[in-house]
């Protein structure tokens, strides 16, 4: 994705008519970004999600598809962005991740490309551009830093494996209302990490479907039970993880 296209989308979404619908944390928009009183010219769908006493995020969806990009913010009042904020593709994988400090660009910004590797990143302090990496030039540096490390010897699993957590799921995972009624199906992948102890964290959406599945995968891993961490000499090490969440109606 060119930078340019970034900023106006970073501009579009920060400048938002913010005359929101009262119903909870959960806010309808129209085609225009106006709210939305009728359900039937709902176009967008905006979720309000505290993080914790000083970060909230905004998770910004189309009303029957995938995720456009959720944004992190300080101060819930002005909606400044501040931390991590992913804009994603039309077909629901991420376009870029971006961190932002005090409503500016401060630290990395990723741009993926359309079959989903990282092309470039640019370093940003307080707004202005210090440098710039291709995709080249960020994988040898990742190379460099790598160097000395050995490879993972046994990667991290949930426990029991592969059909353990198909039991899980079959157990556990409850299909969304929302979902069931208009028909959504498709897979959710989330990315996370999986720590030396076990427990996870970092739980993200790498792939968006729709805002209920979305929604009830992430459920899935956040209560999930500890994994078997992987190991490397015999050691427990922290490894990151990708799993895919099939939504199917039968």
């Amino acid at each position: 994705m060119k930078f340019s296209k970034l900023v106006c989308l970073v501009l579009l979404f920060t400048c938002i008519n913010k005359a929101f619908s009262q119903d909870g944390n959960l806010y309808l928009f129209n085609e225009k970004w106006e709210q939305a009183t009728d359900l039937k010219k709902a176009k967008y769908l905006l979720e309000l999600r505290k993080v914790n006493d000083s970060s909230w995020q905004g998770w910004y969806y189309n009303f029957s598809g995938p995720l456009l990009r959720i944004e992190s913010y300080k101060n819930i009042e002005t909606q400044a962005l501040d931390g991590e904020c992913t804009i994603f593709k039309p077909n629901g994988y991420i376009d870029s991740v971006s961190n932002y400090k005090n409503g500016v660009l401060d630290g990395s910004t990723l741009c993926f490309s359309d079959s989903n590797q990282c092309i470039k990143e640019v370093i940003f302090s307080n707004g202005k551009i210090v440098k710039e990496l291709s995709q080249a030039e960020r994988a040898a540096g990742i190379k460099t830093t790598n160097t000395s490390k050995e490879s993972i010897e046994i990667e991290s699993s949930f426990p029991g494996g592969t059909s353990a957590w198909g039991k899980y799921l079959s157990k556990n995972l409850k299909y969304p209302e929302r979902a069931f009624n208009h028909d959504f199906q498709g897979n959710v992948v989330l990315q996370f990490i999986v720590l030396e102890d076990g427990s996870l964290t970092d739980i993200e959406i790498y792939h968006s479907v729709e805002y209920s599945l979305d929604k009830e995968a992430l459920r899935m891993l956040q209560k999930s039970p500890k994994w078997q961490p992987g190991q490397k000499n015999g050691v427990n090490v922290k490894t990151y993880k990708r799993q895919p969440i099939t939504f199917r109606l039968q």
